[in-house]
């Protein structure tokens, strides 16, 4: 028999090594729990990311951001939980849940302009709460069954009504990407994104996609919203441990000065048909 590297000569034979293991244990459980512990690990860095960035934005410089934030993380055992916003973290039935029932049903009513140059109404109420290619489709089949026979009907339709859309008029829009894009995202997040398309228009698609990156909270007023920055500061807790638990009762910050004066720098903020103001970051 020949010799090779885990058969040497004149001693035991070792059996090939198997499929790489990174949990270091065989364990089924074990195993669960290691991955489990990854997932968590995992998720603790995004809000922990998410986190970094909202101070930053807020003003603080970066290297205070990320000592407020080890300050603040999640303790074990017998430390206190809770990240910097004082809430323990998601549990894992709360982490499982499913997405969130659409907030509005959005709809848009498409007509076909060659018919329109010719006084009839051709048109289809289609819904704006889906993927642009089954936009697309919907806008075929109604330039398909138009009743004006034209070279450029194929392509000539435009947005000349809404529903359900939380305010917003989408009159003029045509281009199938952009009623897709605002769509999906009115259902989703309702007035607030209402606010942000009222703010920027429906131009630049590109600039509707940073919604997310740069929708900083939607509060009850403004005060609402200074007193979510003092929380995400940390600034209760700061005069708590810097204030004579004695005196502590008497000092309150002033919410509505923070709000008046030129804190908002650098933010936009809009009020929405809600009634709620909602923030966003310039």
């Amino acid at each position: 028999m020949s010799n090779n590297a885990y058969q040497p000569e004149g001693g035991e034979h070792y059996p090939a090594p198997g499929p790489a293991n990174s949990y270091g244990t065989d364990d089924p459980e074990r195993q669960a729990e290691i991955e489990a512990a990854r997932s968590a690990a995992s998720a603790e860095r995004k809000r922990n990311r998410a986190t970094l960035e909202r101070l930053v934005s807020y003003g603080v410089s970066l290297d205070d951001a990320e000592t407020l934030i080890d300050f603040h993380r999640p303790r074990t055992g017998a430390e206190a939980e809770g990240d910097i916003t004082g809430s323990p973290p998601p549990s894992a039935e709360a982490a499982s849940e499913t997405e969130p029932a659409p907030l509005y049903a959005p709809e848009v009513f498409i007509v076909d302009l060659a018919s329109a140059e010719q006084g009839i109404k051709h048109g289809l109420w289609i819904d704006a709460n889906q993927a642009v290619e089954d936009i697309k489709a919907d806008i075929a089949i109604m330039l398909e069954t138009s009743p004006t026979p034209s070279l450029w009907r194929q392509v000539a339709w435009s947005v000349r009504g809404t529903k359900d859309m939380a305010g917003l008029n989408l009159d003029g829009v045509h281009d199938a990407a952009t009623v897709a894009e605002i769509g999906q995202n009115v259902a989703k997040h309702g007035a607030s994104y209402v606010a942000w398309v009222e703010l920027v228009g429906t131009a630049e698609p590109e600039l509707l996609a940073t919604y997310l990156d740069r929708h900083v909270g939607s509060y009850e007023n403004h005060e609402a919203w200074m007193k979510a920055v003092a929380k995400d500061l940390g600034w209760p807790s700061h005069l708590n441990r810097a204030v004579d638990p004695m005196l502590r009762p008497y000092l309150m910050i002033d919410y509505a000065a923070m709000a008046e004066n030129t804190f908002t720098h650098g933010w936009d903020v809009v009020e929405g048909v809600d009634g709620q103001i909602h923030v966003f970051q310039r």
